[in-house]
């Protein structure tokens, strides 16, 4: 043990600092992955505390014991099975774990795939068309510009400009005239359902990617939707009929050709 006395100028006294070069039993054996049968073969010394001796080991003949064990060990190696067979063995079960490492890292990706592809079919069986609701309509008083005003009301350059001023009320007057009452309410459904299919674009394209990365992705996940449809019965049975619902009116909308219609919609053909 080296101990080492330090002056400070602040506090006009001596701070004594301990540098540890001995170690214990379970630290020596931590510090340097060493067993206790190893230990046994470094020298050590004996330190008491309140009258009970234990035995300690230094850095120095800890660092040497361990260079010397595995020297032994290899010879011994060697001389069991041959420097050629040895080297053989080694190559083998690297090889063994590298392919181990390998499919430990496929099966992670695999989950996180998994778990990517439901989130993307429950969001595309939320964006079913009609789902999302319009809107609301500008506050009867306020002034919208142009290009607001045909988007929300669903009118012309030319219907404008037969309007005396571009208030919400006076906006919302021209497009019943020119829709009716029901006529417009289903204009503003369309406009609605058509920026729910344009949301679906990236999704359903997202799909695809995951599917085409993983090969044995398809299979797995129908497992797991399974899983989840006869834990949760009733619910799970209608949300897996909205999901193909939607998969199939996002094929119809994007004009997804045949082949690849049967790819996407085959998670649920069959089961639901």
């Amino acid at each position: 043990m080296v101990w080492r006395r330090y002056s400070h100028s602040f506090g006009g006294g001596n701070a004594i600092s301990y540098e540890k070069q001995v170690l214990a039993k379970d630290r020596a054996m931590a510090e340097f992955g060493l067993t206790f049968t190893d230990l046994q073969q470094i020298p050590c010394s004996y330190r008491s505390c309140h009258g009970n001796p234990y035995p300690v080991w230094s850095k120095g003949a800890l660092s040497d014991g361990k260079r010397k064990i595995a020297a032994d060990k290899e010879a011994k190696l060697v001389e069991e099975h041959g420097a050629e067979k040895l080297a053989e063995m080694r190559a083998e079960a690297a090889a063994t774990k590298a392919a181990q490492d390998k499919q430990l890292r496929d099966q992670r990706a695999l989950e996180d795939a998994k778990a990517s592809m439901i989130s993307v079919i429950s969001k595309i069986a939320s964006l079913r068309p009609g789902v999302r609701v319009p809107a609301p309509l500008p506050d009867s008083t306020e002034m919208l510009n142009k290009t607001n005003a045909k988007k929300i009301f669903c009118l012309t350059d030319g219907d404008l400009k037969t309007i005396s001023s571009l208030s919400g009320k006076d906006l919302l007057a021209a497009a019943q005239r020119k829709h009716g009452r029901e006529g417009f309410k289903k204009r503003r459904q369309l406009v609605a359902d058509k920026e729910t299919a344009n949301d679906k674009v990236p999704l359903v394209q997202q799909l695809e990617g995951l599917e085409a990365r993983y090969p044995t992705l398809k299979a797995e996940v129908i497992e797991d939707v399974l899983a989840l449809m006869r834990n949760k019965a009733t619910e799970a049975q209608d949300t897996a009929n909205r999901a193909k619902a939607a998969l199939e009116a996002v094929e119809e909308e994007l004009q997804v050709p045949s082949a690849k219609r049967t790819k996407l919609t085959g998670y649920f053909e069959g089961h639901v």
